[in-house]
């Protein structure tokens, strides 16, 4: 009697034995499971390069300068990058690609518009042709050209027609005597008129709108302009 309790106690305890093990198996298994699920579906670190921070005008005139500038990433190095201008995503100007020393870096390019229009902006930034972004997603074809992430990888700018300055000229027979303000008489007031509206056509950058003073005639306000008002002046004919 005592034996066949025995015996089923040995049997119950080597069930419970078995199941033990078996159970920490399936723990094992699960958790190791998990593990390469985890390890086999993590998304791999981002291949596609990435530019950021594209600052420049929002609006320029034709025929005028402007220079935009944008920051270029790639973890896998061999980066280049280039900022473009295009409309309906056609390209309509592309500077030349530029590489970048490294994994990162930043690049300005100066564009100057010679058409009216509003445009698209982008900075692109590639990894040796492995793959590349654009910042304007109708710009992109397919892979291995991606949208890039971010942020501010493009901007709208507005180029607007260059204003033609309206000029103010001298409407008497006096003005080559160095009478500015066709008064009839060369005096301090036309030297005041020279002397705040001077100008030279030539200097960049430099406007000439107020052309009174321009004795000689030239286009421009300037000193040959001061010497007709001097011989004039102290002359006793005007």
């Amino acid at each position: 009697m005592v034996g066949n309790q025995n015996k089923h106690l040995g049997v119950a305890l080597g069930f419970f034995v078995v199941m033990g093990v078996l159970l920490g198996i399936a723990v094992i298994g699960a958790e190791t499971y998990n593990n390469y699920r985890s390890k086999a579906y993590a998304p791999p670190p981002n291949p596609i390069p990435n530019c950021t921070s594209l600052t420049g005008p929002s609006s320029v005139t034709v025929g005028q300068s402007a220079t935009y500038t944008a920051s270029f990433s790639s973890e896998q190095g061999n980066l280049g990058g280039e900022i473009d201008a295009g409309q309906g995503g056609a390209f309509k100007w592309t500077p030349g690609n530029k590489p970048i020393s490294g994994t990162s870096g930043s690049l300005s390019f100066t564009w100057t518009p010679t058409v009216v229009g509003t445009y698209d902006v982008f900075c692109r930034s590639w990894n040796d042709a492995v793959a590349e972004c654009r910042g304007k997603a109708n710009y992109v074809d397919g892979p291995p050209r991606y949208a890039c992430a971010g942020p501010t990888s493009s901007m709208s700018v507005t180029v607007v027609a260059a204003v033609t300055p309206t000029v103010t000229q001298a409407a008497c027979n006096n003005k080559t005597k160095g009478d500015a303000n066709c008064d009839g008489t060369t005096d301090l007031i036309d030297y005041s008129i020279w002397l705040n509206h001077q100008c030279n056509k030539q200097a960049a950058g430099t406007a000439c709108t107020d052309l009174r003073a321009d004795f000689n005639g030239d286009g421009s306000v300037d000193d040959a302009d001061l010497q007709v008002w001097k011989n004039n002046y102290l002359s006793d004919t005007h």
